[in-house]
């Protein structure tokens, strides 16, 4: 019963990643919360496989190895995400400076569907001419 209901609470939060990830790729700029919220669902669908994955694996089920210890795991992952904070604090550092003159060289683009099409039309003939 428990084991049905987390399958329908994963599948539930899939399903709310996948939507709410279309929809922040339809709204572009303005749908980067959407995304961020995406993959917040996606990651809440991940935590309740990967704790039964653990737990199932530490009880010792029928065609499981049964000697995989579910602290020694988790602290893994704690010491890989304390090293990939520390790398990006040194990326941050090391790369402080080099950022700006490159923003401030790039140019903004702009669409084509924001001039009209008389104006498009114009700029193509005096550039043919």
């Amino acid at each position: 019963m428990v084991m049905q209901a987390l399958g329908v609470l994963i599948v539930c939060c899939l399903n709310v990643a996948i939507v709410l990830f279309v929809l922040g790729l339809i709204l572009g700029e303005r749908g980067a919360g959407l995304r961020r919220m995406a993959f917040v669902a996606f990651a809440c669908a991940l935590l309740p496989s990967l704790l039964g994955g653990l737990m199932r694996d530490t009880a010792g089920s029928p065609g499981t190895a049964g000697d995989s210890n579910p602290f020694a795991i988790a602290g893994g992952a704690a010491v890989l995400a304390i090293g990939a904070y520390i790398a990006l604090e040194v990326r941050k550092r090391l790369t402080k400076g080099s950022a700006q003159p490159r923003i401030q060289m790039k140019r903004p683009y702009t669409h084509r569907a924001d001039r009209d099409v008389i104006s498009m039309l114009r700029d193509r003939m005096e550039h043919d001419e």
